[in-house]
C-alpha cells in the first residue's frame, strides 16, 4: 500500500500545478523578467525568515530556529537585524510571557507583495489568451485552492498565531 506523501507527489493536478509554476519562471526569465529580490539588503537566512513570517503570521524564536535549522542563539541575532530593519517584532505570547513571538511588520508584508507583482504582467499577458469560459473556470479553481490552502494553514497555526 502506497502511502498518502507517495500518492501527493504522482498526483497529476499538483504535478500540473507544478509545471505551471515552472513555465511562468521560465516566461518570466526569458523575458528579461525584473528580479527585484536582487536588490535587497537580507542574507538569505533573513530573507527566508521574512517570507517565512509573513507566510505564517509569526513564529516563535524557537519555531523560527527549527524551520531554518538553527540554534536559538543564530535566530536571535537574526531577528536583532530584521527588528533594526523594521521587518520583524517581538511581540511577548499573551499565555506565557517565556514565549517570545516573532511577527512581521507591515514594511515586511509590503516587501513580500511587492516581489510577488512582479510576475502579474506576465500572469495578465498568459490569463488574456484564454476564452472567458476558461477564465471563469481558472478562477473557480484558484478560488477552491486559495480557500483550502487557508483552511490548512489555519489548522497548522498555533493557536496564538490564528488572530494575527
Amino acid at each position: 500500500m502506497k502511502s498518502k506523501t507517495a500518492a501527493v507527489h504522482a498526483d497529476p493536478t499538483l504535478d500540473a500545478l507544478a509545471a505551471l509554476v515552472q513555465t511562468l519562471r521560465t516566461l518570466h526569465l526569458a523575458t528579461g523578467g525584473q528580479r527585484p529580490w536582487l536588490g535587497l539588503d537580507l542574507t538569505m537566512a533573513q530573507f527566508k525568515s521574512v517570507l517565512m513570517l509573513v507566510f505564517t503570521g509569526g513564529l516563535t524564536s524557537r519555531g523560527l530556529a527549527d524551520q531554518l535549522r538553527v540554534g536559538p542563539s543564530a535566530v536571535t541575532q537574526l531577528v536583532d537585524r530584521l527588528v533594526d530593519q523594521k521587518l520583524a517584532t517581538r511581540q511577548p505570547d499573551e499565555s506565557d510571557r517565556r514565549v517570545i513571538w516573532i511577527r512581521p511588520t507591515g514594511k515586511a508584508k509590503s516587501l513580500q507583495d511587492d516581489l510577488m507583482q512582479t510576475s502579474r504582467p506576465l500572469l495578465e499577458e498568459v490569463l488574456q489568451g484564454l476564452a472567458p469560459n476558461e477564465l471563469a473556470t481558472v478562477r473557480r479553481a484558484l478560488t477552491l485552492l486559495v480557500d483550502r490552502a487557508q483552511t490548512v494553514l489555519a489548522a497548522h497555526r498555533p493557536t496564538s498565531a490564528r488572530g494575527n
